[in-house]
């Protein structure tokens, strides 16, 4: 998602700090132009490029060349935003993130005199966040035994899929709900013979992380995951497969008001918070206590350290084996 920032690419170096220079392209260049540039450079996904397009547009309205923003202007433009009802974490990570991207890469390739983002602050009170639920045993055996009960018609054949699957997926995977909703059928696979899980490269301007074989536990093969997953052949499992960024934040959403409001059905509070981040904590105590390999936990969960201790890819086998020390899960 393209919320997620790519830290590094707004960290100050040496070169932000080279000033004054010749500026090699014309003064008329505008944001848009800058950021289809870069994402021409780093080879930016169609998708993501749509979606930040509407932000570079938002700035050309008030200001079509790059070269006369100023930071008065760029600080008052992000207090508008915040005033005008948008979230304070939204600004930051994606319309705050975005003017610093482009006016750094810009400054940087001599395009404009000086970086005007640099000092530009999110000037908002500190609210209190709800903490996430983590699931006790019972809970997560009364969540679980609700995904295998008949789902109610919906004219979305991929909501019943999600409904069905998705909680058994972080139950045992403990993956976060972005990666499960980007699946495919065919990242359903075998690796040397062992059922597991390709997430794929997840490269966006904001973060940047690597494909990984994660193995399914015996259980969801038993229940038949793979089947399912096999019928969907090279489409999305969760979501419709189209190229509508803004589609699929709508099926984003609605299956996940869906999956809080099975959850509240069987009588269990999610407290407020993000129910997939309860999973997620669930299942790295469940694996503590199984005692799976450290390395192993960390890969299965996207930890970019595992394979750089290991010394390179971990082997199907042992992790199958090692996924497998996870304790079946009993429904009512």
């Amino acid at each position: 998602m393209t919320t997620d920032i790519l830290r590094h690419e707004n960290e100050t170096t040496p070169r932000d700090r080279v000033r004054p220079r010749t500026i090699r392209t014309p003064h008329v260049l505008s944001t848009l132009a800058a950021f289809e540039l870069y994402a021409s450079e780093r080879r930016l996904t169609p998708a993501t490029v749509k979606r930040l397009q509407a932000v570079a547009i938002m700035i050309d309205r008030e200001h079509p060349t790059l070269a006369t923003i100023t930071p008065d202007w760029c600080q008052r433009w992000i207090d508008r935003l915040l005033a005008s009802g948008k979230s304070p974490a939204t600004v930051k990570s994606v319309h705050l993130a975005f003017l610093r991207l482009v006016c750094k890469w810009a400054f940087q390739n001599a395009m404009i005199e000086t970086d005007p983002a640099q000092g530009v602050q999110v000037h908002a009170p500190v609210r209190q966040r709800k903490h996430d639920r983590y699931w006790s045993e019972d809970e997560v055996r009364l969540i679980l035994s609700a995904t295998l009960r008949p789902v109610a018609t919906t004219r979305f054949e991929q909501d019943a899929a999600a409904i069905r699957w998705l909680p058994w997926l972080h139950a045992y995977l403990g993956a976060r709900a972005g990666e499960l909703l980007k699946l495919r059928g065919d990242d359903v696979c075998q690796v040397d013979g062992m059922w597991g899980i390709v997430f794929r490269d997840n490269e966006t301007p904001f973060r940047r992380s690597r494909s990984r074989f994660v193995p399914l536990h015996p259980q969801l093969v038993e229940q038949g995951f793979v089947s399912f997953a096999g019928k969907c052949g090279s489409r999305l499992l969760f979501c419709p497969d189209v190229d509508d960024p803004a589609a699929i934040d709508r099926a984003v959403r609605r299956i996940g008001t869906k999956l809080a409001r099975k959850i509240e059905e069987v009588g269990v509070d999610h407290g407020g918070g993000a129910p997939a981040h309860a999973w997620r904590r669930r299942f790295v105590v469940a694996a503590t206590n199984a005692e799976i390999a450290p390395d192993v936990l960390d890969h299965i969960l996207g930890r970019p350290a595992a394979e750089f201790r290991m010394g390179g890819p971990m082997q199907p086998a042992y992790l199958v084996a090692e996924i497998s020390k996870l304790p079946r899960i009993g429904v009512i």
